[in-house]
């Protein structure tokens, strides 16, 4: 079954003092062995601009996500998601 990560989960996997457990970094570990880990593009762009930024503002994320169309609702949560990337990045406030 292949498994689509959420940005925060690539960033715990990659990070050695994250919150995840051995047996959840070796699992996540057999999957990429498997080719079964996917990355959604707004997780690339997260990243990046976590990278370039340190901190994005609300209007820097609103730019990146607009045309993207979603009916889900969860624009709120991916603005969210992304403040928390910055700050457990050490981003200042």
């Amino acid at each position: 079954m292949s498994v689509l990560l959420d940005t925060h989960v690539w960033v715990w996997w990659l990070t050695p003092d994250s919150p995840l457990s051995i047996a959840e970094r070796s699992a996540l570990d057999a999957k990429a062995g498997r080719g079964e880990l996917f990355l959604a593009a707004v997780s690339l762009w997260e990243v990046q601009m976590l990278a370039a930024k340190r901190r994005p503002s609300d209007q820097d994320i609103d730019a990146a996500l607009d045309g993207n169309i979603c009916r889900c609702g969860t624009y709120q949560r991916i603005r969210r998601a992304i403040h928390r990337a910055a700050r457990m990045m050490g981003a200042e406030a």
